[in-house]
């Protein structure tokens, strides 16, 4: 039996301990700071690709595009023929150029009708014309077009989203166990339609003395909701990727990385949202904000 002068003394170990248990070893430290730094550095980089995207079209059985409005897809790119070509979708996609006009891939060149594969993605080889391209991709069953312009205004006009400042009690040691096969889930996503994704583990954590769990994908990609979601930071959530283990074990949970996912900053991409099991009841004072950079 404990002796009752005892008591409180154990009580305020026992928090110390569970206290302890879900700090992780990281400081803000001027390594710490840099390292963070080049991550954005790379995250800016990588946004270029989602700021050139200048249309996404649902695809019909037989369209045309290019610059002008008699297009049943009409891009909002200069400098382009006011008719690029016709797409034709029934069971097989094929694309057929205007005259006296050619479509480049990687390897080849493109001036006349020709069938285009479809991987098992559901994306079909992206084409080519002067600073244009473009690609089928396949969302929730539904094929779509989708254009890049790589002089769309929208490139220089986004200068980023503000952070929070670091912040050390954000940084977190959990437990990651991967499931015995993937967990297909169906989540919502920017086109207003669910669609399916897979989950390949969970991560669990405590923050203030409650256990949290986080489903996540291959590779590490996390979705996470919080309270700041839809005040602070973007209402569709926020990503991070994490560093797994080759098998079950400890992971740090870093939310100083969360970032805003495409849909925040392009209206034209096709982003997941977080599925519920990933919206935490507490506040992320961590990572990015909804608010721009001047």
């Amino acid at each position: 039996m404990i002796p009752k002068q005892l008591k409180p003394l154990l009580f305020m170990t026992l928090l110390f301990v569970l206290a302890c248990q879900e700090k992780s070893n990281i400081k803000i430290e001027e390594t710490y700071l840099n390292q963070l730094k080049t991550y954005k550095e790379n995250l800016a980089k990588g946004r270029i690709t989602y700021l050139q995207i200048a249309g996404l079209f649902k695809l019909d059985s037989l369209q045309t595009f290019g610059k002008s409005k008699t297009n049943d897809i009409v891009f909002q790119v200069k400098g382009i023929p006011e008719r690029l070509g016709t797409l034709i979708y029934k069971d097989t996609l094929y694309i057929n150029p205007e005259a006296d006009l050619e479509f480049t891939t990687k390897t080849d060149t493109i001036s006349s009708m020709q069938m285009l594969p479809i991987d098992t993605d559901g994306n079909s080889l992206k084409m080519h014309y002067k600073h244009v391209s473009w690609q089928v991709i396949t969302r929730s069953g539904n094929k779509y077009l989708r254009v890049w312009d790589e002089n769309n205004s929208a490139i220089d006009a986004f200068k980023g989203f503000t952070s929070y400042k670091p912040n050390p009690k954000m940084i977190f040691k959990g437990d990651f166990t991967y499931y015995d096969s993937k967990k297909e889930a169906s989540v919502k996503s920017q086109l207003g339609l669910s669609a399916n994704t897979n989950f390949i583990g969970k991560l669990k954590f405590t923050h203030k003395n409650k256990t949290h769990h986080l489903e996540v994908g291959p590779n590490g990609f996390t979705m996470v909701g919080d309270s700041t979601s839809g005040n602070e930071t973007y209402g569709g959530g926020r990503y991070i990727y994490l560093d797994l283990p080759a098998s079950n074990g400890n992971v740090t949970l870093d939310f100083n990385y969360l970032y805003n996912p495409p849909c925040s900053y392009n209206s034209y991409t096709t982003c997941l949202y977080p599925p519920r099991q990933n919206h935490l009841p507490f506040k992320i004072l961590a990572g990015e904000t909804i608010a721009r950079t001047n």
